[in-house]
This record gives C-alpha cells, structure tokens and sequence, in this order.
C-alpha cells in the first residue's frame, strides 16, 4: 500500500484520504512545474496533511509516512481524486488506459452503430479554404448544425447568469437576436479585414473591450464568442462553394487501410462540430455499421488512439453518443450511463 500511496501522490499528483491509527487523513500534494533540458514537466515537490483541523506540512513523502505510521504500520486508502471511493478511481484509471479489445467488450453488446471523423478538405496557407467544393447540402447541413451549436452555448451562458441580470436584460431569444444584429452590423463594417482574417473579425474581443452593447455582463462573454465562431464558419461555407474541384464523401475509403469499412458505411455528416469538439476547419463524420468487417477493422487498432486518417472514434446507441473519444488530445469518456 505504501508504493501505491506513492504512486498517487508524487506520479499522479491527485489528493489522497486514508485512515491511518484510527484517524482519516487528507493528504494534498503541492504541484510545481520542474523544467529539465527544455521540457516542462508537472511534479509534487512538496505534501500537506490534514486531519481533525490539523494541517502540517511535508517536504517529502518519507515525512508523509511517518506521520502516518505514528498509530501503528497499516494504513488504508479510502479515496483518491474526485472520486469518493477509491474502488472508483481504480475503475476510472483503467478505463483511461483501456485498449480496443475491452472497448468492444464493452461496448458492442450495447452500440449499433460507430463513427470516425477527418478534415472535408486539404487546407494550407495557401488554402486556407481548401480545394474542394462543398456542396449545397452539404453546406446546408453545416450551417444548421453550427447554428444549433452556437444558440445552445449562448443559451448556456445566459442561464447561469444571476436572476437578477436576467431580469434587467430581454428575454433570451430577443437578446440573442440582438447579439447577432450587433455581430452582423459589426461584420458588415470590416469586409475587408475579414477577407485577409480567413472570416474573423473577432467579435467576441469587442466585448472584453467593454464595446459591446452588453459588456457590462461579463457572463455573456460566451455568448458573443459563440456568435462570432458561427460567423466564421458561415463565411468559410460560402468561401468553401466556390471552390471548383470535387470528390466523394467517402474517398477515404478507396485507401486499402479502410476498405473493410466500405461495405459497412451508413452515412456521412458535414460540419464544424462533432461529439469531441468544434473547429473552424469543416469536417466530416462518417458513421459505420457493426458488421464483422467493420468489427475485424477496429479489432487491429491497439486503442482508441490508435488512428490514422479518420480518427475520434464514437459509439452510438439509437444515436446516441455513448463513448467519444479525442484522438489528439488522448482522452476518451464514457456516456452509456447518460439520459
């Protein structure tokens, strides 16, 4: 137990309890950045213990353990993290490090349905916009889906605002329509300086200038930025129409490495945003069939992270997300249990 403790303090950098003599203990960690040969790196320098009030301070795990050994040899760990056991935090680090073989043990008995997602297009400094053309529907898609994703993140940000602000500023949609007209008539102005920002003109700065109509309420800072992020998009949907080259939605597919998810491709969605994260650069998701040569595909990754290509691997059941996972961020989180 004493190598583990160690382990979750000075390795994993997380809060400890444990019981130790009959008394509980919490034992917090003091983080420090510790550069060495030019590389950052995350450390616990240092502990401070608290029991009944009592706080001390450690300048090393050796004091750490004589403090705790003060009532006698054994010392038990009864949580870790976040997470009010430790049993839990056990679960949680094993699915952080779970490869494919127990993500399709979990997961295929319950998902019907899987996606991978890449770029729509080849970008550069060069082309900023790609090269390939994006279709009406396609276009049409992307724009609804952007859309959606900006009302609900300003939606979100109204609601956590005080009642008492909400009741000095309009109702939601009517503040939100007003944003947008603030943003329009904002945009409209800089058509040049938009051309040369790739369709930014940084909207949501105008608000940390305290020059927006309504700066005064630092929680609608999300609110702005969210409808400057759809306003870029949009431009770089109507720039992305005038490209003149074209190819398949799914040409990925003609590459020998993806060939066995050909048979199983269900359909293929467009947009700025999918179920890990948003970009300005269009994407698309394509969502697959749970069929022997799609299950035997994803059978040869070692993980989830284990991609190329397409990457950020989801579940679905009934569609809905039950895993997603970030390929280059390496993080990936379970949502069966959600409603």
């Amino acid at each position: 137990m004493t190598r583990e403790l160690r382990r979750l303090l000075e390795e994993n950098c997380v809060t400890v309890t444990v019981e130790a003599g009959g008394k509980i203990f919490r034992i917090e960690p003091e983080i420090s950045v510790v550069f060495s040969d030019g590389a950052a790196e995350w450390k616990a320098t240092a502990f401070n213990l608290f029991s009944e009030g009592d706080k001390t301070a450690c300048k090393n795990f050796e004091r750490v353990l004589e403090i705790l050994r003060q009532g006698g040899e054994e010392i038990k760990i009864v949580s870790a993290g976040d997470f009010e056991t430790y049993d839990e935090y056990l679960a949680d680090e094993r699915f952080k490090h779970i490869d494919m073989t127990g993500l399709l043990e979990k997961y295929l008995p319950i998902a019907d349905e899987f996606s991978l997602t890449t770029s729509f297009n080849k970008y550069d400094a060069e082309h900023p916009y790609g090269i390939y053309k994006v279709g009406e529907s396609e276009a049409s898609e992307a724009e609804k889906g952007i859309e959606e994703y900006a009302k609900k993140s300003a939606l979100s940000a109204y609601k956590r605002l005080s009642d008492g602000q909400r009741r000095e500023l309009p109702p939601f949609e009517k503040l939100y329509d007003e944003v947008k007209a603030e943003y329009r008539s904002y945009a409209a102005a800089r058509g040049k300086f938009m051309e040369e920002h790739g369709g930014n003109v940084f909207f949501g700065d105008e608000f940390a200038r305290d020059n927006a109509k309504y700066s005064k309420y630092d929680g609608l800072q999300q609110m702005y930025s969210a409808v400057d992020f759809e306003g870029t998009c949009l431009y770089t949907l109507e720039m992305m129409k005038k490209n003149t080259k074209t190819r398949p939605s799914d040409w990925e597919l003609g590459i020998e490495y993806y060939a066995p998810l050909k048979s199983a491709l269900k359909r293929v969605e467009t947009g700025f945003v999918w179920h890990c994260t948003a970009s300005g650069q269009l994407s698309k998701t394509l969502y697959f069939e749970l069929n022997a040569e799609s299950i035997g595909w994803l059978k040869k990754l070692k993980n989830d992270y284990d991609m190329r290509r397409l990457e950020d691997l989801a579940f679905y059941r009934a569609r809905r997300c039950i895993f997603s996972s970030c390929t280059h961020e390496e993080f990936h989180c379970d949502l069966s249990a959600e409603k």
